[in-house]
């Protein structure tokens, strides 16, 4: 797995979708910041993009087997914390953010210490898209490591394609 920083990426989450895809074609998440990226993905990025403003940072390998149980690891998440009721996806309350985050984590890690930012509504350019956007920083105990590598690999939560669910140790 590697981890790639992208600067430049000015635009909502869709627009930062487009720039992720066209640098990774396979499967990536990504998590944006302000006017940058970071993606993790299982191959490195290509290295060009069609926006001649975003530039490709620094790309570092990430061994899985670097991790061990009872490690504690710093960590952040741009998160789209929502439940199902019926067909319809609505957003978590803000008092149950902790209870989702632990609900998605499992039983792979154990949460030490957590800070959550809501950043309110997201929405694209055209407003045909709303996301509920918490940005999540901590820090976790790993308690099964195999368990914790899925974490990092699938992601958490809905929205992945549009810059949610990326687990971004840091």
């Amino acid at each position: 797995m590697y981890t790639t920083t992208i600067f430049g990426v000015i635009g909502d989450n869709y627009y930062a979708h487009q720039v992720v895809k066209a640098i990774f074609p396979n499967k990536v998440l990504f998590q944006k910041r302000d006017s940058f990226v970071v993606a993790l993905s299982e191959e490195m990025p290509l290295t060009n993009c069609f926006d001649k403003k975003v530039k490709i940072g620094k790309t570092k390998e990430v061994n899985l087997n670097d991790f061990k149980e009872g490690q504690e690891v710093q960590f952040s998440l741009n998160a789209n914390p929502t439940k199902r009721i019926g067909e319809k996806r609505v957003g978590i309350d803000e008092k149950d953010l902790q209870g989702w985050l632990t609900r998605k984590l499992g039983e792979s890690v154990e949460l030490v210490l957590t800070d959550f930012l809501n950043e309110g509504l997201v929405r694209s350019k055209e407003g045909e898209m709303c996301h509920l956007s918490v940005f999540v920083t901590g820090i976790l105990k790993i308690k099964s490591v195999e368990n914790f590598k899925n974490l990092l690999q699938k992601g958490i939560g809905s929205a992945k394609g549009l810059g949610f669910g990326m687990l971004h140790v840091l």
